[in-house]
């Protein structure tokens, strides 16, 4: 796999080289400045990689891929050096689950990925709960997104050899978020109702034909009358115009301005409003986008009060494509 012909994937290993520095800096600040003396041998190359690697992609604008293929080897015995100390002086897993739960709770992600004989594994069946811990959340993401979850990277040398799905969940535990990830919020939801088009962000204008498309779903499934979710701007047009504008919810469709931009025929603006639950039952039915709640809180009637979801923007267009084909 060629990473500077696919950007997405060039990005994603950028981040996880990004994120591996900034983990073995925090470990080399942190014990240098120990009382004990600590063999800081691991550290050895750590400085020489680091600038390297701002000259290869920053300077001479070469891929994350080759600065991993020319420099493999050191980063091999840096990374797993570092993470075999840390390992040994935070007392195992023990101490690095504690700061999993702080700050700086990466660096025990970082060590359980690339430390020798690491395990890591997303379970079976993950449920949304109040309790869970940031890692069952980012498990939760993981099999939201995949069937069948591809396998971590646990070196180096996976990050030229694995799949490109193996980079990208890799990327996620390391990073918390998708490479391309997109999120929707009922809090943007229900303020979007009250909004020009020139007012909401680019983003959630691109999610306009999907959300109008499982609108009308939600609409037709449950034969709601028209005064009961639109606003009154279309509830006064004329039927034959409203009954076209409603088709154009239906399949998602757009039309091209004249500078060459797509603008959605749907617009929250056109509702009279959705509750916080009704936006849930709306974007999360039978045949929806395989979105991932990584917020959601309740009522005491148990009612969702607000939420966050998340979505790879890849599984959203194959979502697009499957319902026109």
């Amino acid at each position: 796999m060629c990473s500077k012909q696919n950007p997405l994937l060039s990005d994603a290993l950028d981040e996880i080289i990004q994120t591996i520095f900034e983990c073995i800096q925090y470990l080399y600040d942190e014990y240098s400045e120990q009382e004990e003396e600590i063999d800081m041998s691991a550290f050895e190359n750590f400085e020489e990689l680091k600038s390297n690697y701002d000259v290869y992609t920053r300077i001479r604008g070469f891929s994350p891929r080759r600065f991993i293929v020319d420099y493999q080897d050191l980063l091999y015995f840096l990374i797993n050096d570092v993470c075999q100390l840390t390992y040994y002086l935070e007392d195992s897993y023990e101490t690095i689950s504690i700061l999993q739960q702080q700050d700086d709770w990466k660096l025990g992600k970082f060590v359980e990925m690339f430390r020798h004989n690491s395990n890591l594994f997303v379970a079976e069946e993950l449920l949304l709960n109040p309790s869970e811990t940031e890692p069952d959340k980012l498990q939760r993401k993981i099999r939201s997104q995949y069937y069948v979850v591809p396998e971590f990277v646990d070196g180096i040398h996976h990050l030229l050899t694995k799949s490109e799905d193996s980079i990208y969940i890799s990327h996620l535990y390391l990073t918390g978020h998708w490479i391309d990830e997109v999120s929707l919020s009922s809090e943007t939801l229900l303020q979007s109702t009250t909004l020009e088009i020139e007012q909401l962000d680019q983003e959630f204008i691109d999610l306009l034909p999907i959300i109008g498309i499982l609108v009308m779903r939600y609409v037709d499934n449950t034969h709601l009358p028209d005064n009961n979710w639109l606003s009154d701007t279309l509830l006064d047009m004329e039927e034959d115009e409203l009954s076209s504008l409603k088709h154009h919810f239906r399949n998602g469709t757009t039309e091209t301005n004249n500078d060459g931009t797509e603008v959605p025929y749907f617009m929250t603006s056109y509702l009279s409003g959705f509750s916080a639950q009704e936006w849930a039952d709306i974007l999360v039915e039978g045949n929806s986008p395989p979105w991932c709640f990584d917020e959601q809180t309740l009522t005491g009637d148990n009612a969702i009060e607000s939420f966050i979801l998340s979505i790879r923007y890849e599984r959203l267009k194959d979502w697009m494509n499957s319902i026109l084909d």
